[in-house]
């Protein structure tokens, strides 16, 4: 067992890095209540992602199993208009049952990850139970959409002045995806931009009001990718 979870150390760490990197720190005068803040569940979101993208490639019971304990109590609502919904946001992206019964149908006899599974399955029902969450007082947004190589798409976003903001995007891994935010004055607030299409973005906007989101597919291929935020 320890030798299978030793295997899934490289995925965290590349993983962790990519959004430590995106991440802004806060203003000076804002530390205080940046250390009193809750994380949102988005930066759970984007390591399941990554997480059940490797199960799926490598056929491991075990990361299906740490995607669905990032993701268990984390609340998820997808979005709000009816655009949206028609479009196709309306399933949420993760689900820990789906997740462990993935796990279960790779397990295969294996006892220690049998054991494991079920160690999940009861936490995320005592979770439940408790109406314990990884997040404060806000749930977290979704939204689906898809991008042809070359598109970008837009987003139009409320967010209070001196708030921990947050944004990401999980591609489904056959393109390449960049991230921008502009505040309402149309300077850049925050991007995250790589050679992936997975993409997070945390800052304290300066001031409130509407923020414009870019998603660019600047890869060769279309894609279509799960849109995580904390705004309005």
């Amino acid at each position: 067992m320890r030798k299978k979870i030793l295997a899934l150390v490289p995925i965290f760490a590349l993983t962790l890095a990519a959004a430590a990197v995106a991440e802004d720190r806060a203003p000076a005068g804002d530390s205080a209540a940046a250390a009193a803040e809750q994380p949102s569940g988005i930066g759970n979101y984007v390591l399941a992602t990554e997480l059940r993208r490797y199960a799926q490639q490598n056929e491991s019971a075990l990361a299906y199993v740490l995607a669905a304990e990032l993701v268990s109590g984390v609340t998820v609502n997808p979005a709000a208009t009816a655009a949206d919904a028609a479009a196709g946001a309306t399933t949420p992206p993760l689900s820990p049952t789906s997740l462990l019964v993935e796990a279960r149908r790779l397990a295969a006899g294996d006892a220690d990850l049998l054991a494991l599974i079920a160690r999940a399955e009861h936490a995320g029902k005592s979770r439940g139970r408790s109406g314990q969450s990884y997040i404060a007082s806000t749930a977290v947004k979704y939204d689906t959409r898809s991008a042809a190589a070359g598109e970008t798409g837009t987003f139009s976003l409320s967010f209070s002045p001196g708030q921990r903001a947050e944004i990401a995007v999980a591609g489904d891994g056959s393109s390449n995806l960049d991230l921008y935010v502009f505040a309402p004055d149309g300077t850049l607030a925050a991007s995250d931009l790589d050679s992936t299409d997975n993409c997070i973005a945390r800052w304290y906007p300066r001031a409130g009001g509407a923020h414009r989101v870019e998603v660019r597919n600047v890869g060769p291929k279309a894609s279509s990718y799960y849109f995580y935020s904390s705004g309005k």
